[in-house]
């Protein structure tokens, strides 16, 4: 597993001495949320000129959502927007390499996915699951004064063009300290319909019974350390525990990262539908840490209600 680098202008999350397996504060002598360091990345070379043209000045509203930790039974899924093509599996390295791979492909579900890019030179990842509804990091929320634009698929610039936030909405925090991690999620509205033509990934929980110890996730982001403006895809990743606080969250896995690939969708291809079960927000040498889980789907539901696809 990469570790993060230290170059990179905002220092990566910091978890403590990681082991895989179910974590506790207590086993691993994890710090208090506010404590940790983001996975978010900056651009030097975002001067005032490229901001002027390529982000707004739309200060996106935050909003808090009530997350009651009971939602809707009868709904398992949010299905994505259309089925994609199936692609071949290849080999993975051993863990301790750097499995992170340069990815070129537009097509769907990469320009359903993309980079967050801030007024400020602050860049983070993340991926439509809705027709207008970016999920990413709770730490990647602008800070104020601070507009934010999403740009599907990025690659050196916009193939797909941009779209602005407008509002911003980020859980109320349901637990404290490492299970505080299951609420590091937040889903940007954008002003127009991104997803009409780009597509969605859908929204799932992680489950724990069948899930967990299979090389079956995938990543997509944008690491710091690589430049900041690339998108990297890594597959075949593990989750090994879901179970520690919510079931379906925080998820423990093996993902690969460096500061610009918080909120980067952590996904499954089933059978050419694309779902979304997370986002990364962190990572150590040894483990990283995805957030979601059930206040993610719950809040999405929420949401739904005032802003539907």
């Amino acid at each position: 597993m990469l570790s993060p680098s230290k170059s990179t202008a905002i220092a990566a999350l910091v978890l403590g001495v990681g082991v895989f397996g179910a974590p506790t504060s207590e086993d691993l002598k994890l710090p208090d949320p506010s404590e940790f360091k983001p996975l978010i990345g900056y651009d030097p070379n975002f001067d005032s000129s490229l901001r002027e043209n390529r982000v707004s000045a739309i200060v996106p509203e935050v909003r808090t959502l009530n997350i009651t930790g009971v939602p809707d039974s009868n709904i398992n899924d949010f299905p994505p927007s259309f089925t994609g093509p199936n692609e071949p599996a290849s080999k993975r390295s051993i863990i301790g390499a750097d499995n992170r791979v340069l990815w070129t492909d537009k097509n769907y579900p990469y320009r359903a996915m993309g980079r967050i890019q801030h007024s400020n030179g602050v860049f983070c990842s993340g991926a439509l699951i809705g027709s207008r509804h970016v999920v990413t990091a709770r730490h990647c929320i602008p800070g104020e004064g601070v507009s934010a634009r999403f740009q599907p698929a990025y690659d050196q610039g916009e193939p797909y063009g941009g779209y602005d936030v407008t509002v911003v909405f980020r859980p109320d925090y349901g637990q404290t300290g490492w299970c505080a991690n299951a609420y590091d999620w937040a889903i940007f509205v954008l002003g127009e319909k991104a997803g009409t033509a780009n597509g969605w990934l859908g929204l799932k929980v992680v489950n724990p019974d069948t899930q967990l110890n299979r090389a079956m996730f995938f990543h997509y982001g944008y690491p710091g350390d690589k430049g900041g403006q690339r998108p990297y895809r890594q597959e075949g990743i593990t989750a090994s525990a879901a179970t520690g606080c919510d079931r379906g969250s925080p998820v423990v896995t093996d993902t690969d990262s460096a500061g610009g690939q918080s909120g980067g969708p952590f996904w499954i291809n089933e059978n050419g539908d694309r779902y979304l079960y997370g986002v990364h927000v962190g990572s150590t040498d040894t483990y990283a840490v995805t957030a979601g889980g059930p206040s993610l789907f719950e809040g999405y539901g929420i949401l739904l209600k005032d802003y539907p696809n």
